[in-house]
């Protein structure tokens, strides 16, 4: 390993008087932490150098640096190293990045969403993303906001068909999109077996119907 000590030795050289080694540095770029050291995406952080012989071949285990996601500020594991591990033949830059989790990725492992059930009046619009919130475990460990935050920015639709017209109880399953869902990077979770209650104006209330729960306004009266 280089280091301030070694720094300014001299690379033994062949015949021809070329260098018979050369510098490998390794960085910590976007998303990673290598202890108290994190990197940076602009401007990626050198952790370590080592004198490599030409024409050398890194061992990936034992060579280099055990760079960590920066799972703290949203990012996912594995921290990666590019460019790929190749023999050496010259002055060699490794930088370990890590990616950003997504928002779906993120809510599920802080505990997921649950299903909360929605009541309406016959005809009335449904407000799907009313029918899905944070799991108790998501939302105790949300406690700046951001969880919710991600919920809120989401788009929310019915994958089972279901309508205002229909009284009674319809149970089905709600697609949350969020906003950084890409084709590239999905970004959705599914919520399963939602209740969506239609109600109509002096209904009869029956043994079937006497549990279901009554349409609230914004106040949630």
């Amino acid at each position: 390993e280089i280091t301030d000590e070694n720094k300014d030795y001299p690379v033994p050289e062949d015949d021809n008087g070329d260098p018979t080694g050369f510098n490998v540095i390794f960085k910590l770029g976007e998303g990673t932490k290598l202890g108290n050291t994190t990197g940076v995406k602009d401007n990626p952080v050198t952790v370590k150098t080592i004198l490599v012989k030409k024409n050398e071949t890194l061992d990936v285990k034992t060579d280099y640096p055990k760079a960590e996601a920066d799972t703290d500020k949203g990012y996912k594991e594995p921290a990666t190293w590019s460019p790929a591990n190749k023999a050496i033949t010259k002055e060699t830059t490794y930088t370990a990045t890590a990616s950003k989790q997504t928002a779906a990725e993120q809510i599920t492992e802080a505990g997921g969403l649950k299903a909360v059930d929605i009541a309406i009046w016959k005809g009335d619009e449904i407000t799907w993303s009313k029918g899905v919130a944070l799991s108790d475990a998501a939302k105790a460990k949300d406690t700046d906001g951001k969880l919710q935050a991600l919920l809120d920015a989401a788009t929310v639709t019915d994958e089972s068909g279901r309508n205002n017209q229909t009284v009674g109880k319809q149970t089905g399953n709600l697609k949350v999109t969020f906003a950084d869902d890409t084709q590239q990077t999905p970004s959705v979770i599914t919520v399963n077996d939602q209740n969506l209650y239609v109600r109509e104006n002096k209904e009869e209330i029956t043994d079937e119907n006497k549990d279901y729960p009554v349409p609230e306004d914004d106040n949630g009266d």
